[in-house]
């Protein structure tokens, strides 16, 4: 089972050992993207999707959508995502690739990347397992990327979980 979000003050680092997205609301999508270092792992309200595209356009990121709505597994996931995000052919599909990945996704000639990862809930429901440590990978990638000239942005764009805050004024 994910662990709930934290709150929007509160984001996840890399050694958090219970690692969940925070909750953005929509209206401070153009913020979160400008200020340094705010990149993170976030859960984005499925109808701010449009907006975050914006945002990122308005500040030369470059973005990137995966629908993971077919995802049941690992392998399924982290394929989807390698073929959305164009990665290189030596891409292995597993989350050490990944990582190496995404340490480099939006770095030149943007000045950062925006991951936009929507239909996670089938993952969800059939093997949460993998989500988690899909969570926690770009978690620790993100965060690592956090201070640089290139930061990583990645939001999870589904519907809050039940009992879990929707957004933060």
């Amino acid at each position: 089972m994910t662990p709930e979000p934290k709150p929007c003050a509160q984001t996840a680092a890399a050694g958090d050992s219970a690692v969940s997205p925070v909750v953005v609301p929509t209206v401070a999508l153009t913020s979160i993207l400008e200020q340094s270092g705010s990149g993170g792992v976030h859960r984005l309200p499925l109808a701010s999707q449009a907006e975050l595209r914006t945002a990122a356009s308005g500040r030369a990121l470059l973005f990137g959508e995966v629908d993971l709505g077919t995802s049941r597994s690992a392998a399924e996931a982290l394929a989807a995502i390698g073929r959305t995000l164009d990665f290189p052919d030596w891409y292995g599909a597993n989350f050490d690739a990944l990582a190496d990945c995404l340490d480099d996704y939006g770095d030149e000639p943007a000045s950062g990347g925006v991951v936009l990862l929507r239909g996670s809930e089938a993952l969800r429901a059939s093997d949460p397992a993998t989500l988690e440590t899909l969570i926690a990978v770009l978690a620790e990638v993100s965060a690592k990327r956090r201070d640089s000239a290139a930061p990583l942005w990645i939001f999870l764009a589904e519907a809050p979980a039940s009992g879990a805050p929707k957004t933060q004024p």
